[in-house]
């Protein structure tokens, strides 16, 4: 499989040698994403959105708030639900295994399930997720993910006074 190309464009405010917001590719969001699928991304959850340190949380909401039509609501729920157990997924040394009514999986093998009462016997397998839809989308500088639109584009030139600079040459 060929490596793909990962896009960004970055707008910085020279005058403050800031990164204002960034172009980017649908890979590159992708990467995002799969930043919290790391064992990192478990904590984010646990912490307190005033506590978070840097901007692992923004990413997190942006998960949640992305529109069906650039994450569908399936892939969304999928994305979610991981950020439960990503760190348990990511080790490649264990199995998992699941019940007859596919409600349960544990990694001890021919536990007892609580819901059905059969033995998880079935060995888990993990179907990676898809990804955003194609297309450009905007991320912030402290790192929420929007898609890019015209709209989104003049507000946040709006936002960072840039309109007027502009005009002003």
């Amino acid at each position: 499989m060929a490596p793909s190309k990962v896009s960004l464009k970055l707008f910085i405010d020279k005058r403050s040698n800031q990164v204002l917001f960034a172009e980017a590719s649908k890979e590159f969001i992708d990467f995002l994403f799969n930043i919290l699928f790391q064992p990192v991304g478990t904590l984010i959850p646990l912490l307190k959105q005033e506590i978070m340190v840097g901007s692992l949380g923004n990413v997190q909401d942006s998960i949640i708030n992305l529109s069906p039509a650039y994450l569908d609501h399936n892939e969304k729920n999928s994305r979610l639900e991981l950020l439960q157990f990503s760190n348990i997924l990511s080790s490649n040394d264990r199995k998992f295994y699941l019940c007859e009514c596919k409600y349960y999986f544990s990694d001890i093998y021919l536990r007892k399930c609580p819901s059905c009462q059969s033995y998880m016997r079935s060995d888990l397998k993990y179907c990676p997720l898809n990804g955003v839809k194609d297309g450009p989308y905007l991320v912030m500088n402290d790192l929420e993910v929007k898609p890019l639109s015209t709209i989104s584009v003049i507000t946040l030139l709006n936002k960072f006074h840039l309109v007027r600079d502009i005009l002003a040459h």
